[in-house]
C-alpha cells in the first residue's frame, strides 16, 4: 500500500500531506517523529548500555520472583550479579539520567516489575527478537523513561527543517 506513497505537501509545518493511488494520507509529524524515536530507543537498550554498581535489597518473596524473572529484565539490557543482595551491574543507558536524579530510581524499577510479575505463571523469556513482541514483559518504569525520551515539544519539531525533510523523504 504505501510503496507508492507521494508526498503531495506540507500543511502548517504539522503535518504531511501524502497519497497513493486512490487514497489521501495525513501524518502527525510530531507523532511520527515520536515513534522512530521511541522505536529506535527501544532498539538500542539491550547493546547500549552501561556499567553500574547498584545494590538492591531483596526480601525473601522478591528474591524469588527475581530468580524467575530475571531472564526478562536481560532482554532489555540489564546485568545482575547474585549474592545475598542482588547486584545491579549494567542499565540501558537511556535510564542513566533518572537514575543519577533518583538513586532509588532502579529499585523502584525492579519493586514494581516484580510485583508487575508476581503473578505471571511463563516467566521465560519471550524468544521473539522485536521489541514490539516483548513490551508485555517490559517494565513499566522503562517504558515511561523511553516514551518521555521520544517526545519532543511541537515548537522543538516544527523549527527542526532537518529532521522534516528526513521525515518527509521517509514517506516518499
Amino acid at each position: 500500500m504505501f510503496e507508492d506513497l507521494k508526498v503531495v505537501a506540507q500543511i502548517d509545518k504539522k503535518f504531511i500531506l501524502a497519497r497513493t493511488r486512490n487514497v489521501l494520507i495525513l501524518i502527525d509529524q510530531h507523532a511520527a517523529d515520536e515513534r522512530i524515536r521511541v522505536e529506535r530507543l527501544f532498539s538500542e537498550l539491550k547493546t547500549d548500555v552501561v556499567p553500574t554498581k547498584i545494590l538492591v535489597p531483596l526480601n525473601q518473596e522478591e528474591r524469588i520472583i527475581f530468580d524467575r524473572c530475571e531472564d526478562l529484565l536481560n532482554i532489555w539490557g540489564f546485568d545482575f550479579s547474585k549474592a545475598n543482595e542482588i547486584e545491579v551491574r549494567k542499565i540501558p543507558r537511556v535510564i542513566r539520567e533518572r537514575q543519577a536524579a533518583n538513586p532509588e530510581f532502579i529499585c523502584n524499577l525492579l519493586s514494581q516489575f516484580l510485583s508487575q510479575m508476581a503473578h505471571r505463571r511463563n516467566m521465560a523469556a519471550p524468544t521473539l527478537t522485536d521489541w514490539v513482541s516483548n513490551l508485555h514483559v517490559c517494565p513499566a518504569h522503562l517504558v515511561s523513561v523511553v516514551n518521555s525520551k521520544a517526545c519532543r515539544s511541537k515548537k522543538a519539531l516544527e523549527g527542526d527543517s532537518e529532521r522534516q525533510a528526513r521525515l518527509c523523504l521517509m514517506t516518499n
